[in-house]
């Protein structure tokens, strides 16, 4: 009971920030340069402190070696039920090649670290979003080879900070255990956590922003975008969570519940940009991506309080 509460309040604490990032913009407080500033603390500054902060604390054992092959299998199975769907679907609408592209990608691969990253740490704390890095670096590899692979070129394509700090978390992870270095109480870790909890207020604010910045009536009548986005984010998140609970008795409850929220995440912010970049269809791109956010207000929240039923 008192588990559901903190997890409660903590997504009662999102729905805010969400609310006062569509408050900032309705209110024009913030200028486009400011909306460009918050970008920009977010993912170059505090997400991939908070990476950093997260990893340097683990320690490697037998157990933790052992869960993250279960969450690398977890995510390759959850990118196998998605393209299999994308591509019934593709072919059955008979979507054109800048279509098809975008639609494989925005049912492949997802906002995973812009929105899972603060609230599972948030709830479960540096084991929780250890975790939930592992899922995002396959969604990430996938992304940056198999995905980038459907646009029509890759020139100019760059890393973004928080692959970047998940390497340097993963190399700085593997020296300390190997030397037996406890950094906790180190300057540099002080400062990499505290800028990491910017993480979930910057975050969902920018999302709200997100939300209140286009034109949703246009944005939110596209058929193909409400098809993807109920079984990305629910159909499939579901079957995920029936499959895991054959093994519930095997599996740790925090393992289960972070791959699930991972699985129904919206598709990922980057593909308006890219959509633009490479000429694709950014119409279907941005349909995409706002209607998953505007409906990950609701089915987040629903989805991980009956995930937290099932396996706690």
């Amino acid at each position: 009971m008192q588990d559901t509460l903190i997890l409660l309040n903590r997504l009662a604490s999102i729905v805010c920030f969400v609310i006062l990032g569509i408050f900032i913009m309705k209110r024009n407080i913030l200028t486009d340069k400011g909306k460009e500033i918050i970008t920009i603390l977010l993912n170059r500054i505090a997400l991939p402190a908070m990476i950093i902060a997260a990893y340097v604390k683990i320690e490697l054992t037998k157990d933790v070696i052992f869960n993250v092959l279960i969450v690398i299998v977890g995510a390759l199975l959850v990118y196998l039920l998605n393209y299999i769907f994308a591509l019934i679907s593709a072919s059955y609408h008979r979507l054109t090649d800048e279509s098809k592209s975008i639609y494989l990608n925005g049912a492949l691969h997802s906002n995973t670290a812009f929105l899972a990253f603060p609230l599972l740490e948030a709830v479960f704390g540096t084991q929780g979003l250890f975790y939930a890095t592992i899922y995002y670096m396959i969604d990430n590899i996938l992304f940056t080879t198999v995905g980038m692979r459907r646009f029509t070129t890759i020139n100019g394509f760059k890393f973004p900070p928080v692959t970047i700090a998940l390497i340097i978390a993963i190399v700085l992870m593997i020296i300390f255990n190997l030397i037996g270095f406890n950094c906790v109480t180190t300057f540099p870790y002080l400062v990499c956590h505290d800028l990491g909890q910017m993480t979930t207020p910057l975050a969902f604010i920018f999302m709200g922003m997100l939300i209140y910045e286009y034109n949703l009536k246009d944005v939110l009548s596209n058929h193909l975008a409400h098809i993807l986005v109920g079984v990305k984010m629910v159909i499939i998140p579901l079957i995920m969570a029936m499959i895991l609970l054959i093994f519930k008795q095997r599996l740790e409850a925090t393992l289960a519940i972070v791959i699930l929220v991972q699985s129904c995440m919206p598709s990922l912010s980057v593909l308006i940009s890219m959509s633009y970049e490479y000429k694709q269809d950014t119409k279907l791109a941005s349909s995409l991506v706002v209607v998953g956010h505007v409906f990950s207000i609701v089915s987040i929240p629903i989805l991980f309080f009956i995930f937290n039923l099932l396996f706690k």
